[in-house]
C-alpha cells in the first residue's frame, strides 16, 4: 500500500486543554515521575505553560542535570543533579499567598543495599 507522513512525537506527552492561570490566586501542585535517560544532554523541558511570559511556568532538566521549576521570575532547583536511568519523583508547587514555590526531589533506590534519596529547593516569589 501507498505509505504516508506520519509525525510522533518522542517520550510521553499529554496536552492540557485548559492550562492553570497564575493569575487566579489559587495554588498550584505538579506531579510526576520521570526515568531520565540522558539528563546531562541539556536543558529538557517536562511541562511548560507559558513559560515565556511574565505569567508562566515551566518544570525542566536544567543543563546540569538537575531539577528547575520556574514560576513567572523565581526559580526553585535540585540540590542533587537527577540520577541516569532511576524512577525520580518531582513535586513542583506555587502559592501565590506565601509568596514561594518549591520543589521535591525523591529518587528511588536503585538496589536493597541503597537508601531512597530526597532534596527540597524552595524560592521566593518576586
Amino acid at each position: 500500500h501507498q505509505g504516508r507522513v506520519q509525525q510522533t512525537r518522542l517520550g510521553s506527552a499529554m496536552v492540557v486543554d485548559h492550562p492553570p492561570t497564575l493569575q487566579s490566586g489559587k495554588a498550584l501542585e505538579l506531579s510526576m515521575w520521570i526515568w531520565p535517560t540522558t539528563p546531562l544532554r541539556g536543558r529538557q523541558g517536562l511541562a511548560d505553560w507559558g513559560s515565556g511570559s511574565a505569567g508562566g511556568l515551566s518544570l525542566e532538566i536544567d543543563a546540569d542535570g538537575h531539577a528547575l521549576f520556574r514560576v513567572g521570575g523565581a526559580a526553585a532547583r535540585s540540590d542533587l543533579p537527577l540520577p541516569a536511568r532511576r524512577w525520580t519523583r518531582l513535586v513542583a508547587n506555587y502559592d501565590p499567598l506565601a509568596g514561594s514555590i518549591g520543589l521535591v526531589q525523591q529518587t528511588r533506590a536503585g538496589s536493597i543495599a541503597e537508601r531512597n534519596v530526597e532534596t527540597v529547593a524552595t524560592a521566593p516569589v518576586p
